[in-house]
């Protein structure tokens, strides 16, 4: 609230301090166009003068942030793009991985399988060699 308020004083001042300069500087002056001449009071001058410029000014700050605004947008699009293929990348590393770790699993399954059927062949021998034999 303070803040408006100090600026509502500001702007009041400045006000104040034109309309001033206004009053002081009525006298007609001449300005000389090249092929025309004309004679205008000096605020009037200073005042089209203050236009113009703040229009060049707002001209060139517009071009630049539509300039920067497209540039962010494409810069956007492309991180979007980048962020899917990095995705996708890492979709496929972890589907590799995956079907790795699958393939490897079987193989240790199938060795395990192995293994455990010569056990057991093994066993069977054993017992069959230490069975005694009965007789009737």
């Amino acid at each position: 609230m303070m803040k408006k308020q100090r600026n509502f004083v500001i702007g009041l001042i400045i006000a104040i301090l034109l309309v001033i300069f206004a009053l002081i500087n009525q006298t007609p002056v001449m300005i000389q166009f090249g092929f025309t001449k004309v004679k205008l009071p000096l605020i009037l001058i200073l005042f089209i003068s203050i236009l113009l410029g703040a229009l060049v000014t707002y001209l060139f700050a517009t071009t630049g942030n539509y300039n920067l605004k497209k540039e962010m947008k494409d810069l956007r699009g492309q991180v979007t793009q980048l962020e899917t293929e990095q995705q996708k990348a890492i979709d496929t590393a972890v589907d590799a991985a995956t079907a790795k770790q699958a393939a490897d699993f079987k193989a240790q399954l199938a060795e395990k399988e192995a293994t455990i059927e010569q056990l057991k062949a093994a066993a069977d021998a054993t017992d069959t060699a230490t069975t005694p034999k009965n007789e009737a």
